[in-house]
This record gives C-alpha cells, structure tokens and sequence, in this order.
C-alpha cells in the first residue's frame, strides 16, 4: 500500500509521531471555509487512508 511515514520523538514525551501533519479543515469545513471541500462519505475514507499509512499528528485548528 506504499510507504509508511517516518516518525520521530516529540520532545521528552516518550510519543513519536507522523513528520507529516494532516490538516483537517478541508473535511469539516470549519472557520474560514464553511463549506468542507471533502464530502462526508468521503472524509472518512481519506481519514482511513492517512492512518494506514501511519499519520499519527493531526491538526484540528479551526482556522489560521
């Protein structure tokens, strides 16, 4: 299914995580964008892929 993403420590927490951040403003269509560019049905297939292939950082901001 492809390559995993790398992972590395988060300071002295003992926690690794994903050196990718998955942004989810385009699936909840929350602050700024209130429309979500990703329909329902298929935001969880994308949430489903991104955890197979290791993301493990999430950012759930609101908006910037």
């Amino acid at each position: 299914m492809g390559m995993a993403i790398p992972t590395v420590k988060l300071g002295n927490t003992g926690l690794e995580v994903s050196t990718l951040v998955f942004g989810t403003i385009p699936l909840g269509g929350t602050g700024w964008r209130r429309d979500p560019a990703v329909k329902p049905d298929q935001a969880g297939e994308i949430l489903a892929r991104a955890l197979d292939l290791g993301v493990s950082w999430w950012d759930t901001a609101e908006n910037y």
